[in-house]
């Protein structure tokens, strides 16, 4: 290491450089991969992005975090697939609430049970963690994608 001091102008740049770190600290995180986390929900407060309705049930929710812009929030599965029946080309990271628990999970991750719960929307999909006792039909997030949401006009 040189212990020759710095010129005005390495000083500048240095002093420069951290108070753009301390006023942007973003711009130090480039580059390094950030784990993307669901959007907190205020329930009985926050709208559905796609039907407007009120989110009142914590078990039901879903959200969706783009690649790029706001964090979307839905009231039920069936609502966030109706948003991306009409956005096929969107990327980003689905998450969905646990039946067991309320608490989230990746929509990858989890099983989707049809007609097993009723829904508001009465899109009557809904997400769990493990295996469900109850009778119905089971899919995965993929195949519910590719199906598309029953009425996905609306919106």
């Amino acid at each position: 290491m040189s212990t020759r001091p710095w010129s005005r102008r390495e000083a500048v740049l240095a002093l420069s450089a951290g108070t753009l770190g301390l006023a942007f600290p973003g711009l130090w995180a480039c580059g390094r991969s950030t784990e993307v986390k669901p959007p907190s929900i205020a329930f009985d407060q926050d709208q559905c992005d796609w039907c407007r309705m009120t989110i009142d049930d914590p078990r039901l929710a879903a959200a969706f975090v783009p690649a790029s812009g706001r964090a979307l929030r839905f009231g039920e599965p069936g609502c966030l697939l109706a948003w991306l029946a009409q956005r096929r080309a969107v990327e980003g990271a689905a998450f969905v609430a646990a039946q067991e628990d309320g608490g989230w999970l990746a929509a990858g991750s989890a099983r989707f049970g049809r007609a097993v719960v009723r829904t508001p929307m009465r899109f009557d999909i809904a997400a769990w963690r493990g295996s469900p006792e109850a009778a119905g039909e089971w899919l995965t997030w993929a195949r519910l994608v590719e199906e598309g949401a029953p009425r996905a006009n609306r919106g």
